[in-house]
Formats: structure tokens, C-alpha cells, sequence
């Protein structure tokens, strides 16, 4: 049995998240803390097994059904991430309209060029309204 279990960014991708979270309460011994952290605003990835998006109360919800107690989740990643992510994908698939093939060299130069914008997240992390907006949740949580 283990001691803790991190998951970054994995559950998004299982066909069924809550039989997932009660094998990782199975392998882990009482007491034992789970960390796991999912994006919010993202891009579809990793297709075509890409299935959920979970905010702060999603992801509470399936760590207690899989048998969890949760003692915190909040924003992971913050509002300045989210729009950051959102500018280059909308960037990339701008210019895929001109011609398909400037898709990943927009992408990369957009990536680049608004890299900036994740800056915000320093600024924004303390106000609570950023958390309807951030790029990731993230939840901590321990088998009873």
C-alpha cells in the first residue's frame, strides 16, 4: 500500500474517473493523501480520450464517491493561464483557416508571443471570482 498518489492532469482522460479515484483509495493505506489536479479551461487534448472537465466541486464530488475525504481543492491554475491558453489555441486555428498547415507554426508563435499573459495568475490569485475562470482545479485528499 502506498502513502500518497499524485494524478496531474490524467483523470480528464479515463472513461470512468470515479472507478479510477476508488483504485487509487484501494491502494492507498488509511491515512493515505491523494493530490490531484485536472485542467478547466483547455483545449481538447490527447483525442480522442479526452472526456471531462471537473471544477473545485467536481473533483470533491468524485474523491468522496471514490471514498475520499477531501480537506482542500481550489484554482491550480489561475485565470491569466486560462486566457493564455485560450489566445494561442484561437491564434493557431485562425491562421488554420488561411491554410492548415500554419496550425503548429501559429500555435508555436502564439505560444511565444502571449506568453505573458500567465503573469495575471500572480495578480489575480487572491480574488476568489478568478476561480470561474481558471485553467485547472486541483483537490487534496485523504482515505479515511
Amino acid at each position: 500500500t502506498l502513502s500518497c498518489a499524485i494524478s496531474q492532469e490524467v483523470f480528464e482522460h479515463l472513461p470512468n474517473p470515479e472507478s479510477a479515484a476508488r483504485e487509487v483509495a484501494r491502494v492507498l493505506k488509511p491515512g493515505g493523501l491523494f493530490y490531484i489536479q485536472t485542467p478547466w479551461i483547455m483545449g481538447s487534448h490527447g483525442l480522442p480520450h479526452d472526456y471531462w472537465r471537473f471544477t473545485d466541486r467536481g473533483l470533491c464530488e468524485l474523491l468522496s464517491r471514490g471514498g475520499f475525504e477531501v480537506l482542500e481543492a481550489a484554482a491550480a491554475v489561475g485565470a491569466g493561464t486560462a486566457m493564455y491558453r485560450i489566445t494561442v489555441e484561437f491564434a493557431a486555428a485562425l491562421a488554420a483557416v488561411i491554410w492548415r498547415q500554419l496550425y503548429v507554426p501559429a500555435k508555436a508563435a502564439a505560444a511565444v508571443l502571449f506568453w505573458p499573459l500567465r503573469w495575471a495568475d500572480f495578480c489575480t490569485g487572491t480574488y476568489k471570482a478568478t476561480n470561474r475562470i481558471p485553467a485547472g482545479f486541483y483537490a487534496i485528499a485523504r482515505r479515511p
